[in-house]
């Protein structure tokens, strides 16, 4: 019998792809580096941050971590508490009396970042 449910929040329960893009954005013109192609753009959506600048722009380990703080301190300043989630929220919602049929006691969230994102949206 399945008693726990686990829910990732990045792109399942949320879409932060714009967030995601938006930050992207802001990083590169922050850092001075070249516009990028919008394909470009999208190939940040899944990998750590540090591994696209390096690919993208040649980046050291110690340039690239400084974009990723750039870009991480946007994120969270200003995409985090804008995702919009009352959609997947309502859906989930709506699931729950699936769950209690199913006698599932606990839903779990999970976020594959280390920087306090779940923290903060679950507030």
């Amino acid at each position: 019998m399945i008693r726990n449910v686990i829910f990732d929040l990045d792109g399942t329960l949320l879409d932060t792809a714009e967030g995601i893009l938006e930050s992207v954005e802001y990083t590169v013109k922050e850092l001075g580096y070249k516009e990028l192609t919008e394909e470009q753009k999208l190939s940040f959506i899944g990998p750590p941050v540090q591994s696209s600048l390096k690919r993208l722009y040649g980046l050291s380990d110690e340039e690239a971590q400084r974009g990723a703080n750039i870009f991480r301190e946007y994120y969270k300043d200003n995409v985090l508490l804008t995702l919009n989630i009352a959609l997947k929220v309502f859906a989930l919602e709506r699931r729950c009396g699936m769950f209690r049929k199913l006698s599932i006691v606990c839903l779990f969230f999970c976020n594959g970042n280390s920087t306090g994102h779940l923290d903060i949206i679950l507030k």
